[in-house]
């Protein structure tokens, strides 16, 4: 496609009709003070006045449930600002290998270093974290006042604790009356697992992705919520689902009207136990007594979020879209509207960038436009899919086999010693070499060659 200039690029797009600036966002996500003024209301409105300046399409309230007011427990009481509620624990490349960052004297330095980089993190937290009815008014209002919903609306996301239909309706209504613009139902949110008792949970289990999993409540609740309110409802869906449940909850979703999905988030995980520790084996939690379980978040989230964008777009295309998790580079953005994201929400991206991340993904998205000859999102949403997602055929392979290059072999003996048959030593003993009639051109060796002097090339009878 021939280049454009940026001026001919239009970034907005919209959620259900509602136009949005831009199709970035960040992910709902709740303050870790649950009781003001422990962090002020106006401090918290303030940083959504933040995502607003860098560019935020749209706006995500934190979690608000409809619960009574209540008073601290006696563990919060007289401690300030350390009514931290919530805990990170980050993991790295190298615990991919190794379950801690200890024990350097049984690996190579060289290759034990290159791993040192955190990729995402762990996070517990209890259910108090969520913002009550009272704080959740003030806050959205607040909101309301400093920023212009013409150009990025608010969407309340809308959790209640227990599978009560009648619920449900009265809190949606609630944020309508409030006055946000879009309804985001929150059948995703993990915590609420992490208190549970050893044991099958039962049916009526509180909170998001425990309620996220069952469609035909999805579709009851969605249902109900859309007959009594007047703006459009977005199904946030719980990765707990896997496949093909993502897709019975999608369908569940639109059976009960709903114009949108959010199709994933932070996922529900386990850290590993500090072997290294005293006692070995302890809880790998920074000043925590238990080993609770545990949400993961970060880049490596994004190839799920891949997976879900792709088929839930695949199956319903007149779905609309919010993609999200594990998007920390603008280009995550791109990829998820090929595979036809209408907008993209991303908290890990402001974790590991800084807020003017959104800032940075609104010029790479203008520049890549432009670059490719793009006017408007529509131009390439949901391109790849419609043009290559089906289901795999042999002659969708096209014959390869792998070469090495010797010159940048340096006989690490990495692919070699592995269970493919093709590879082998060179009679001098001083690079690999392939033998392309055993090759089948699965491309293992390429991935594991760490100075990259394996590649691929086609067939040439």
């Amino acid at each position: 496609m021939k280049e454009i200039s940026k001026d001919q690029v239009d970034i907005s797009t919209d959620i259900a009709g509602v136009y949005c600036s831009s199709p970035i966002t960040i992910g709902s996500h709740d303050p870790d003070k649950p009781w003001y003024p422990a962090t002020s209301l106006e401090r918290w409105v303030n940083l959504f006045v933040k995502y607003y300046k860098a560019g935020a399409g749209h706006l995500i309230t934190p979690s608000i449930v409809p619960e009574p007011e209540e008073e601290p427990p006696e563990f919060y009481k007289n401690k300030g600002r350390r009514h931290y509620i919530g805990r990170y624990f980050p993991f790295y490349h190298k615990d991919w290998w190794l379950s801690a960052r200890k024990g350097r004297e049984f690996w190579n330095d060289e290759w034990f270093d290159q791993f040192e980089f955190p990729v995402g993190a762990f996070w517990t937290g209890p259910t108090s974290i969520f913002v009550k009815k009272k704080d959740g008014e003030k806050l959205i209002k607040g909101m309301l006042e400093k920023i212009d919903t013409e150009k990025c609306p608010i969407m309340g996301n809308v959790l209640v604790e227990q599978p009560i239909v009648e619920k449900w309706v009265e809190h949606a209504k609630w944020f309508e009356e409030l006055g946000v613009q879009v309804l985001e139902l929150n059948f995703g949110c993990p915590c609420g697992a992490f208190e549970l008792p050893p044991g099958v949970p039962k049916e009526d289990v509180r909170f998001g992705l425990l309620l996220g999993v069952m469609p035909k409540m999805i579709e009851t609740i969605t249902r109900e919520v859309v007959k009594n309110t007047h703006i459009p409802s977005y199904v946030k869906i719980t990765p707990e689902t896997g496949y093909p449940g993502i897709l019975m909850a999608a369908d569940a979703a639109r059976k009960g009207g709903a114009k949108g999905v959010v199709t994933t988030h932070m996922g529900f995980a386990q850290p590993p136990p500090d072997i290294w520790g005293d006692p070995p084996g302890k809880t790998p939690w920074p000043f925590m007594k238990t080993y609770p379980p545990a949400t993961v978040t970060g880049p490596h989230e994004r190839f799920f979020m891949y997976k879900g964008v792709s088929l839930v777009h695949a199956n319903f295309p007149d779905l609309d879209i919010e993609a999200g998790a594990g998007i920390v580079h603008p280009e995550h953005v791109v990829e998820a509207i090929f595979l036809g994201a209408k907008t993209v929400q991303s908290f890990s991206g402001i974790v590991w960038n800084g807020i003017t991340f959104i800032k940075r993904c609104n010029e790479f998205l203008r520049y890549y436009m432009a670059k490719k000859g793009f006017k408007k999102i529509d131009d390439f949403r949901g391109f790849t899919v419609r043009k290559y997602f089906k289901p795999l055929e042999l002659d969708d392979f096209i014959p390869c086999h792998a070469v090495v290059n010797e010159g940048k072999c340096t006989h690490c003996g990495r692919c070699i010693d592995n269970w493919c048959p093709a590879i082998s030593e060179t009679e001098d003993g001083l690079s690999a070499t392939i033998n392309k009639e055993e090759c089948s051109g699965c491309g293992m060796c390429v991935m594991i060659c760490p100075h990259a002097a394996i590649s691929l090339v086609p067939w040439k009878d």
